[in-house]
């Protein structure tokens, strides 16, 4: 097993629109940045641990000079072992199809394999919808490896104006669905349908009522980004979760890469508790089991979340359970390793790759 696989460096807090949904709290003031050197340090640390792929997210990444983005574009392909690059945007800069399809041409002959355009109900209220538009078409033209729109929704009219639907309208196609790709498919351009969730920003927006619901017995149990993903924030800190919920959040920080090595930060989480429970031993198998065990802890009988993300921050930011598991976490070690190597064993990659 790789140590890491894909290192997410959040190069900024600060964005070009103030979305009233964000996790993050982005917005044109808040303007903490990681310097180039910096970025470049990092992916040359990554890379020796055996990262394959970097994501250049934020905040606006593309808000660095576009001269620069594709110098370190250059630099990853050239001066590191990293073979996939992917940008996540809001598209604010593809104004038409040419210009759209100028910037990404050069951002591709940089060395960029994957393009993330965010949008949905709220994005569009500050960047045109046809913004998205010209950045998909020209995207698709020029083949990137990856075209996917990360579109963000209710299940309903009642905070914002657009649907799925009206961005498949905008297109003139349908978009495929993200889950009707495969691991055996070698281009994915396609959209995904994703809940708008209630942090940052959101909490004081989006209503709990507001977000389409998943039944508890359909939620994932484990959640592989915490072993496969790091996330690098400009402020310093790491954390073991790549959703946008992880900002100041004390249990899925795991360390400080301006005061260590990510080697370090790294070694860390193979002994994590946190990391373990949440990658191996699975959040519904530790809920059901202290729900059994442990009634003093007072865990919520709820038969319906937003996703996992909820189920994983209603465990870990329970006082009462991480008061526990911080004294008797090693009761459940003997089970924990056992599901670990069970996991590891079963990890399959696909040998041949079909476009």
């Amino acid at each position: 097993m790789k140590d890491l696989t894909t290192l997410a460096l959040l190069v900024t807090y600060q964005c070009n629109v103030e979305c009233k949904h964000c996790g993050l709290n982005c917005s044109p003031k808040n303007k903490v940045w990681m310097s180039m050197d910096e970025m470049r340090s990092l992916a040359i640390q990554a890379s020796k641990i055996g990262a394959e792929s970097i994501v250049l997210t934020g905040g606006e990444p593309t808000l660095i000079k576009n001269k620069e983005l594709c110098n370190y574009f250059r630099f990853v392909k050239n001066e590191t072992s990293i073979s996939n690059i992917r940008i996540v945007t809001n598209g604010h800069w593809a104004k038409n199809y040419e210009k759209a399809y100028s910037i990404l041409k050069g951002w591709k002959d940089a060395g960029l394999d994957e393009l993330n355009v965010s949008c949905g109900e709220f994005h569009q209220e500050y960047i045109p919808i046809e913004n998205i538009g010209y950045a998909y078409k020209a995207g698709c033209d020029l083949d990137f490896f990856t075209v996917l729109l990360a579109g963000e929704f209710t299940k309903n009219k009642r905070k914002g104006k657009l649907t799925p639907y009206d961005f498949e309208k905008m297109l003139g196609c349908r978009i495929k669905q993200h889950h009707e790709s495969s691991l055996f498919v070698a281009k994915n351009h396609a959209m995904t349908y994703n809940n708008a969730v209630n942090y940052g920003r959101g909490k004081n927006f989006i209503r709990p009522e507001d977000i389409p619901l998943i039944s508890y017995e359909n939620l994932p149990n484990t959640c592989s980004g915490t072993i496969s993903t790091l996330s690098i924030h400009p402020d310093g800190y790491v954390t073991i979760c790549c959703g946008v919920n992880a900002r100041n959040v004390n249990f899925l920080t795991i360390g400080n890469w301006r005061e260590e090595k990510l080697q370090k930060i790294v070694d860390r989480t193979k002994d994590d508790l946190f990391t373990n429970l949440i990658s191996f031993y699975g959040l519904k198998t530790l809920k059901e089991k202290l729900m059994t065990t442990n009634p003093e802890l007072e865990l919520s009988h709820k038969l319906h979340y937003t996703g996992s993300c909820e189920l994983c921050f209603e465990l870990f930011t329970n006082k009462k359970l991480l008061d526990y598991l911080n004294a008797n976490g090693l009761e459940l070690e003997e089970e924990l390793i056992a599901k670990k190597i069970m996991h590891l064993s079963t990890i399959r990659s696909p040998k041949y790759v079909y476009q």
